[in-house]
């Protein structure tokens, strides 16, 4: 299976007891993502791995989904009808129980529409990361030498045959009213490179540039998967803004963390993301997203160490 790898990181968090609260009870709907994202790149001969190489075990691919999901099934319950679930919403611990069970609802709308919307927001995600990989002068590139002759042209059929599945993908979950959203991420994603190249070229680096570097590569993709999970499964304004902007903190921390960026730049996007869950309500939402702080922290740690058993 195309993503496979996506498919174990997420089975392994549940196994290993790391995460296991929340990943364990995410997984049957982050497997039914992960077949609505090789629907998404499949080519009518073979697959899109064929041709490029992509890094399927990415922490925004993880952490895309799970923020979309987490946000949809903590308000998910509001479409129950069992006054016993709405009691069961606050106030508890991740391992108390979920607010609702996904493997129950399948044939609820809105959940069909979040898990759509996760695999798009994955596919918005590789297809920057194709854009980012490609060399403007010598030098490696993600494409196979059947490609190399054609490189400058590839990138752009790549990105034009992701959105152009991504726009049909939209009208199948009946979801084309995050067009505008989705437009303003690709935007944000551009304008992220473009200032990243200018910072490059020029020298001039600091902390402040780099933060909005990594928001705008990052940060507007987070955004969207907290915001569009609530909104989707009947969530308020308000309670959409509140993860949506949780999600920003985290995709900067995220981006950080894959970008391999400065220390001082990885410790202010943390500070950032923690910053955000006070705007959480108290209970199982604030304390998955804690959760998922703690451990892209601790992928810090498990780099760190490995960098100085490979230098000692």
């Amino acid at each position: 299976m195309l993503l496979c790898r996506i498919r174990n990181a997420f089975v392994e968090k549940g196994e290993t007891g790391v995460g296991y609260g929340v990943w364990e009870l995410l997984n049957p709907a982050l497997l039914r993502v992960n077949q609505y994202s090789e629907g998404i790149l499949r080519l009518n001969k073979g697959t899109i791995q064929d041709y490029i190489r992509l890094n399927l075990e990415s922490l925004p691919l993880r952490y895309l989904p799970a923020l979309a999901l987490v946000g949809a099934c903590y308000y998910g319950q509001r479409e129950l009808e069992s006054g016993s679930a709405r009691g069961r919403l606050r106030g508890n611990s991740t391992t108390s129980g979920f607010p609702i069970s996904i493997s129950a609802n399948w044939d609820r709308l809105w959940l069909k529409k979040v898990l759509g919307m996760s695999a798009i927001l994955q596919m918005l995600y590789l297809a920057s990361e194709i854009h980012n990989q490609i060399q403007d002068g010598e030098g490696d590139n993600v494409l196979s030498s059947a490609f190399e002759e054609k490189a400058p042209h590839f990138p752009v059929l790549f990105g034009d045959y992701i959105f152009g599945k991504v726009l049909r993908f939209l009208c199948k979950i009946n979801c084309v009213d995050r067009v505008p959203y989705l437009a303003e991420i690709i935007c944000q994603i551009n304008e992220g490179g473009i200032i990243r190249k200018e910072v490059l070229e020029t020298g001039r680096v600091d902390r402040e540039t780099t933060l909005e570097v990594l928001n705008k590569e990052f940060g507007y993709l987070f955004i969207e998967a907290g915001r569009a999970g609530v909104l989707l499964a009947g969530g308020t304004p308000i309670e959409a803004y509140r993860l949506g902007h949780f999600g920003g903190g985290l995709g900067g921390f995220i981006g950080a963390v894959e970008k391999n960026e400065d220390p001082s730049v990885i410790d202010l996007a943390h500070r950032e993301a923690v910053r955000a869950l006070d705007l959480l309500p108290e209970g199982w939402l604030r304390e998955a997203g804690q959760q998922f702080i703690r451990e892209i922290t601790s992928v810090i740690s498990t780099h760190t160490n490995q960098l100085v058993a490979a230098t000692g």
